[in-house]
């Protein structure tokens, strides 16, 4: 049952980030200020969302075919977060002008 809501939940914030990406208005706030994240922030943000609905996912998926998926899930997930410190960093330096 946990499963269940965990798939649920991931999926749900898969599509709700994939649509923030195109709509600003979905986007959240960067902790402790008002500003709004941009769009590469966004971009990472889905990437990550996604690998990890995919992820919660896997166990519908055969065991072989989910283990052979596994390091370009993490690759994804990783490349995601990086892009979103790039997305990050380059929001505030450009508030800054």
């Amino acid at each position: 049952m946990k499963d269940t809501f965990l798939i649920i939940f991931l999926v749900f914030m898969s599509i709700w980030v994939n649509l923030s990406i195109f709509y600003p208005r979905l986007r959240g706030r960067w902790k402790k200020s008002r500003r709004a994240p941009g769009q590469l922030s966004a971009i990472g943000f889905a990437l990550a969302w996604n690998s990890l609905a995919v992820t919660a996912c896997g166990k519908f998926l055969s065991t072989k075919i989910f283990n052979w998926m596994k390091p370009g899930l993490l690759l994804i997930f990783v490349s995601g977060l990086v892009i979103c410190i790039i997305g990050y960093f380059y929001d505030h330096s450009s508030g800054r002008k």
